[in-house]
């Protein structure tokens, strides 16, 4: 869990940025419930039903209206579609594989041990880093901020919500990050966001939407 859920996507949202706009890489974050939908169907060896199948194509076709205006612009920008894909798909099996660990052993003790290897796992990257970098307070000020709040009591309610709704509707909070990332990119960096992508948003939605709900 430290390293599908910690080190992997936290390492690789911030190099795809790079080369994709922050509104991009949230909105591919909120794809998660659709992988979410699919790990679960394959985890559990069962064949989605009509619904979900609705669900993933229309959720598939979002993924696809999201990243195709940056990833035909260029090579660069393709790959940080990819990197952001990879992270999306890393939190899909973490949900799926932590909804039972929670519910043994209780989302504090599973997050803070989670975290602890997670932490130990990027410490190299960070070092390699660091070598390079130099202090700022604002960028201390705001990691810290990501750090306490969005990494440690974030992940802790995520862990007690996965373990009581189950990891399908439980990742439907995700569909708040592309909602502030793209204000956030378009208020404060200028960022421009291409229409296709922000439909895309809403096929994702309505795809997870379809994906989470029962058979009738």
């Amino acid at each position: 869990m430290g390293l599908i859920w910690i080190a992997i996507p936290f390492t690789l949202f911030p190099i795809a940025q790079q080369w994709i706009a922050s509104g991009v890489a949230g909105m591919l974050n909120g794809a998660t419930p659709i992988f979410t939908a699919v790990v679960a169907s394959v985890l559990l060896r069962e064949l989605p039903g009509t619904r979900q199948r609705v669900g993933l194509i229309l959720g598939f076709g979002g993924i696809i209206a999201i990243a195709l205006p940056s990833a035909s612009t260029e090579a660069t920008a393709a790959i940080g579609v990819i990197l952001s894909v990879i992270a999306t798909i890393c939190y899909a099996f973490a949900s799926n594989i932590i909804a039972p660990l929670q519910q043994r052993y209780g989302s504090l003790p599973l997050m803070a041990r989670m975290q602890w290897v997670g932490l130990l796992l990027v410490i190299p990257y960070g070092a390699f880093g660091a070598a390079s970098s130099t202090f700022s307070w604002a960028s201390f000020t705001a990691t810290a901020a990501v750090g306490v709040l969005g990494t440690g009591l974030g992940l802790v309610l995520m862990g007690s919500l996965i373990g009581s709704v189950g990891p399908t509707r439980a990742t439907f909070i995700t569909y708040i990050i592309p909602v502030v990332a793209l204000v956030l990119g378009i208020v404060f960096r200028g960022e421009v966001i291409s229409p296709i992508a922000i439909a895309g948003v809403a096929l994702v939605i309505a795809g997870a939407a379809f994906a989470s709900r029962r058979e009738i």
